[in-house]
């Protein structure tokens, strides 16, 4: 039988759904989900025999020493949608193949971006720590009508955010990293220019995948060229974001504020600097964990390796047949 190994499932995330007793009709089935792995070696020791690795959670990372000594890895199908903790190219070398969710949490991901627009436009947490405080404040708060919206990544979550945007009264900009394609268009925006945007939007939001071409792209330059009123929401990563230079414009108000759903260090630490201003809207990386979403996502990873064990693959990142 194919040995299939699930190394990360803590907290128990797969254990104990639909999911996990289909996954167990397709195989010799191994679901850490006692304590975490300590380190690449406990991963290592984890999966040593596995021909499938499930990977949960995203901050488990298989870099290429890792795969390395993975002499038997035929598939990684992640739970997720981002692929960045594993080394895309090396499993290409090693001719291992890696599946993840398609569009699973457009919909919810898009939604939570316009929570976190509305919150830091309306500084509704800060109203309520301010009457929790036995204050009743006067301060101005702004509308989404009639502001422009920057979609930054025209994807499915992007394309999604675009509607919504346009359904609250606002105009829509976007850019995407590759060619547009007319996505733009389909989703009621203006393709412009990256720089173009940034200097235009009252709203940044970022939609695009971590890569070396996206990493730290929001840099000081970037900010820059936002007005002193913009506010950045980033529910995609936040490695897509120059850690620094997003300190410095929300302490000197180079940007009026951010919302946040994901972040350098998840979680971050006690001390981090970010969880000290006031404007800003933090969210746990939790914008598409809702019980539906997640019932779909796990379903979806394990039928990819069930597609896969079949000889047709759904969802590869990765497909070693393709060199």
């Amino acid at each position: 039988m194919t040995s299939i190994v699930v190394p990360d499932d803590f907290p128990p995330y797969l254990s104990g759904t639909p999911a996990e007793a289909k996954l167990r009709s397709l195989g010799d089935v191994v679901i850490h989900n006692r304590e975490a792995p300590r380190d690449a070696d406990d991963l290592v020791r984890r999966c040593a025999d596995a021909e499938v690795v499930i990977n949960i959670y995203g901050r488990y990372r298989f870099p290429e020493p890792v795969l390395a000594r993975l002499k038997r890895l035929k598939l990684i199908s992640r739970t997720g949608t981002g692929v960045e903790g594993v080394d895309l190219d090396a499993c290409r070398r090693l001719g291992v193949a890696v599946a993840n969710l398609r569009g699973n949490d457009a919909d919810e991901i898009a939604e939570h971006a316009i929570a976190l627009m509305l919150c830091a436009l309306r500084r509704i947490p800060e109203m309520d720590r301010s009457m929790r405080a036995g204050e009743w404040s006067n301060e101005r708060i702004r509308g989404a009508r009639g502001l422009v919206l920057g979609i930054v990544g025209m994807g499915a979550i992007g394309s999604r955010t675009a509607a919504l945007g346009r359904a609250l009264g606002m105009q829509v900009l976007a850019w995407s990293f590759g060619p547009d394609e007319g996505r733009a268009a389909r989703a009621g925006a203006v393709a412009v220019e990256l720089d173009d945007l940034l200097r235009r939007a009252d709203v940044v939001s970022l939609h695009l995948r971590v890569s070396d071409a996206t990493r730290a792209m929001i840099d000081a330059r970037r900010f820059g060229l936002m007005k002193r009123d913009a506010v950045l929401v980033n529910t995609a990563r936040g490695a897509l974001v120059d850690r620094d230079a997003l300190l410095q414009a929300l302490r000197e108000r180079r940007i009026a504020a951010a919302g946040m759903d994901v972040f350098h260090a998840e979680p971050p630490a006690a001390d981090d600097p970010l969880l000290g201003l006031p404007n800003v809207v933090m969210t746990p990386h939790n914008g598409s964990n809702i019980d539906e979403v997640v019932a779909r996502g796990l379903m979806t990873a394990v039928v990819n390796v069930e597609n896969f064990l079949k000889g047709r693959p759904t969802n590869l990142v990765v497909d070693p047949r393709s060199k």
